[in-house]
């Protein structure tokens, strides 16, 4: 399994801690049986400076569930007021917007407050973190800057001040703050959890790994550490670590998709597929609408000989993210594997309409398309494929071949005599192109194959010696080197695929005369 990143949108932290501020949720009490190593612990990453790989980019929490956190004040808040404005009706009301994700009118109700609450600080840290989280940087840095200079111990507050820093482009100053934070306490959680995500980012995953575990002890049951730790642990092969952060992490929060999600992860490199696809079925039934879950779904049930549990798996994928190329680059290569060509050939076409650098799904349309006798699709593909990876001379003659299927000799001459150019004349490539520029010389051409050492080589090489015969009229010559080379049984090549698909378009009196001439040949 690809150990990729996984999205989230930034600044999602402070977004749930504007929702948990105003539910005025229960923290939880530390859990005390996260491991850690029993032999003589590194020392705070506090103390002791990273001196190589300071982070640099823009930082993002890598898990896409941030952690609660307590109120930036404990101070108590009035309830009334003598206009009728209440707090416990503001925070209602706000709640309730952000549950039905109207962030707009969210933060437009903060430029309705009283006068009297305007210098609240418990509203001016949620207004600053919806902000943040509404991507208004420059009003959520003034904000934030604001409240860190009236508020230089509380360590929520200074955390969101690093966080806007970030986002406005100023990595110096943020991660100045997180290590301020850090050398008053080593053991902060939120901290910790920033800085790791720094790391994260550079990719220096062993870093990253020893902040989260920071921060796990000051927090056991910190989910975003637990999450971060469970995820550099897996980066880093750490494989048994990995999995008991993200079972605490599952029992902690049930609701946790990602924790189930990776939980699916390790079973499926372990091979246990069963086991991921029950995993990732309750990582869906938290979040249904989720692409990545469905992409790993689809090949967990390959795992399980389940084809079509997993092309509906990423049919769901492609629903939920039409414009994203990876689930079509799955199901067509399931379809293609199914002979179900021209489905697989749809699927293949979407890949390049989402990603037109991949150039491999190039390649798989100009082969569906030759299937199918769509030359000039064919052509197209060929020619991409061909301008994204020039050395291959496959694609070449490939090119070749679909003009002179199309009939038309001048463009082919043209093409050829360009592609021929600064070659070596003694190479086994250069002599196949001339032959196709040309059409001299094919007996030398094909002693030259017979002749080559390579299998892989040699199997490409007689295939278009087979094509050439075929686009020549020579049905006789190509039929025999078509079965020759779909008796090499060598799949390494993507040319064996289209001997295939010649020789079953063969009639069976093409091919038992063709097998018949090969035995005598042997005999002589």
């Amino acid at each position: 399994m690809i150990k990729n990143f996984q999205k989230t949108k930034p600044f999602a932290l402070f977004a749930c801690l504007a929702v948990i501020f105003i539910a005025s949720c229960k923290t939880t009490e530390p859990a005390s049986d996260i491991k850690t190593e029993q032999t003589a612990p590194a020392e705070s990453p506090v103390t002791d400076p990273v001196k190589a790989d300071e982070p640099s980019g823009e930082a993002e929490n890598t898990q896409k569930k941030p952690e609660q956190k307590k109120s930036s004040s404990e101070a108590s808040i009035p309830k009334t007021e003598k206009s009728g404005f209440t707090l416990e009706a503001f925070t209602a009301d706000l709640q309730k917007l952000l549950q039905k994700g109207d962030m707009k009118q969210a933060l437009n109700s903060f430029e309705k407050l009283p006068e009297a609450h305007k210098d609240n600080q418990d509203l001016n840290y949620l207004h600053a973190s919806l902000l943040l989280s509404a991507g208004d940087v420059q009003k959520a840095a003034e904000k934030a800057a604001v409240l860190a200079k009236q508020n230089p111990e509380n360590e929520s507050i200074q955390l969101l001040n690093a966080m806007a820093a970030k986002a406005g482009g100023d990595n110096r100053k943020s991660v100045e703050i997180i290590r301020a934070l850090l050398k008053k306490n080593p053991k902060n959680p939120d901290a910790n959890a920033a800085l790791a995500n720094n790391f994260m980012l550079v990719r220096n995953f062993k870093q990253a790994n020893l902040y989260f575990k920071k921060g796990l002890e000051g927090d056991a049951a910190h989910s975003a550490c637990l999450f971060g730790y469970g995820q550099t642990s897996w980066y880093l092969d750490e494989v048994d670590k990995a999995k008991e952060a993200f079972i605490k992490l599952s029992v902690l929060e049930p609701k946790n998709d990602m924790a189930w999600a990776y939980l699916a992860k390790l079973s499926g490199e372990a091979r246990d597929y069963a086991k991921a696809a029950e995993y990732i079925q309750k990582a869906i039934a938290v979040n249904p609408d989720d692409y990545h879950h469905y992409l790993d779904a689809g090949s967990y049930y390959l795992g399980l000989e389940k084809p079509n549990e997993a092309e509906k798996a990423w049919t769901k994928a492609i629903k939920i993210e039409p414009d994203y190329f990876l689930a079509y680059t799955y199901r067509g290569g399931l379809r293609d594997e199914q002979g179900k060509y021209e489905e697989a050939l749809d699927d293949y076409r979407n890949v390049i309409r989402c990603n037109p650098k991949y150039y491999y799904a190039y390649e798989s349309v100009a082969m569906l398309a030759w299937r199918v006798e769509n030359w000039n699709e064919a052509l197209q593909g060929f020619l991409k494929a061909s301008e994204m990876n020039p050395e291959n001379t496959s694609y070449k003659l490939m090119i070749s071949a679909c003009y002179r299927k199309m009939n038309n000799q001048a463009a082919n001459k043209e093409y050829l005599s360009k592609a021929m150019r600064n070659m070596d004349r003694q190479s086994l490539d250069y002599l196949m192109l001339r032959l196709y520029y040309d059409g001299l010389g094919d007996g030398n051409v094909l002693n030259k194959v017979m002749n080559e050492n390579s299998r892989t080589t040699k199997g490409k090489m007689l295939f278009y010696m087979a094509l050439f015969y075929e686009l020549t009229d020579k049905k006789s010559l190509a039929h025999k080197i078509y079965l020759e080379v779909a008796d090499m049984e060598a799949p390494l090549f993507f040319e064996y695929r289209l001997t295939q698909w010649a020789v079953e378009k063969m009639s069976a009196a093409d091919k038992q005369t063709a097998s018949e001439e090969r035995a005598a040949e042997k005999v002589r």
